[in-house]
């Protein structure tokens, strides 16, 4: 890991995304409150039926709940489209090749791809816990864990990111599958509903889903003031964290090097 290839790479593609300053702040804001206004009205609507609570989401804590989720799918969403959007960018500036051949290896570049992709969070992730703590206040180590927890997720979700990234690059003709994923991964991750409000045949595909023990972790821990199984939770998000981005960058090494780059 170097730390000056980390900080080149951010710095570059950053001064590249700032060239159009409103839409970049405005994408990472509007992604994240559509859902979570959508949700918040079918919630308001289910308990003003008279109904108590559907999993852990009561009427008192919906809108925490909710709150959670939308800042954990910023970074999901965001994170899962950044190779791809920047490699379309790269491949159309045929500048590709530069960036393959730099000297500096995979995890530096995901590092500071990654790095560089946090400057949108800037605005959303303050304004969302100041929201949380006026509504329910959390202790500043679970506010840090809270942060901790999501960014393994984010970097977890960097590697799968990667195998899009290079998916584009050989033949993008399948790249509209990972749509599917994304949207597929989306639903069993439980962002915006708990996993009672999924048919229970589901549940085993949720369970094996290391974005939703992030969850766990997240809505728990500021929501109850602890998190029960936690080290269960943690060692899904972790291992997530660890295993993704390297699996993710010996596929890439391989792949481009048997396949090259198609429609270049």
């Amino acid at each position: 890991m170097n730390f000056n290839h980390i900080y080149a790479i951010a710095k570059k593609q950053i001064k590249l995304d700032l060239r159009f300053k409103y839409g970049y702040f405005f994408d990472a804001l509007i992604v994240p409150l559509r859902w979570f206004v959508m949700f918040a009205i079918i919630y308001g609507g289910f308990f003003s039926e008279g109904a108590d609570t559907l999993g852990m989401v009561e009427r008192e804590n919906f809108i925490q709940f909710l709150l959670l989720g939308s800042l954990a799918y910023s970074y999901f969403a965001s994170g899962f489209s950044l190779f791809h959007s920047k490699f379309v960018q790269e491949k159309y500036w045929k500048t590709i090749q530069g960036i393959l051949i730099a000297p500096f290896n995979k995890m530096d570049f995901i590092l500071g791809m990654g790095l560089s992709e946090l400057l949108r969070h800037v605005i959303i992730t303050p304004f969302f816990l100041i929201i949380l703590y006026a509504l329910s206040p959390a202790s500043l180590n679970s506010i840090l864990l809270i942060i901790i927890t999501i960014l393994l997720m984010y970097f977890g979700v960097l590697g799968i990111s990667l195998l899009q990234g290079v998916v584009y690059l050989i033949n993008e003709d399948v790249l509209p599958l990972f749509s599917y994923l994304f949207w597929t991964w989306g639903i069993f991750s439980c962002f915006y509903y708990p996993i009672e409000a999924l048919p229970a045949v589901f549940n085993p595909l949720v369970e094996l889903n290391p974005i939703y023990h992030g969850l766990v972790i997240v809505r728990e821990v500021w929501i109850y003031g602890t998190v029960s199984n936690f080290l269960y939770h943690l060692e899904f998000v972790l291992s997530f964290a660890i295993i993704a981005p390297l699996v993710s960058i010996f596929i890439f090494n391989k792949v481009i090097t048997k396949y090259g780059i198609t429609g270049y």
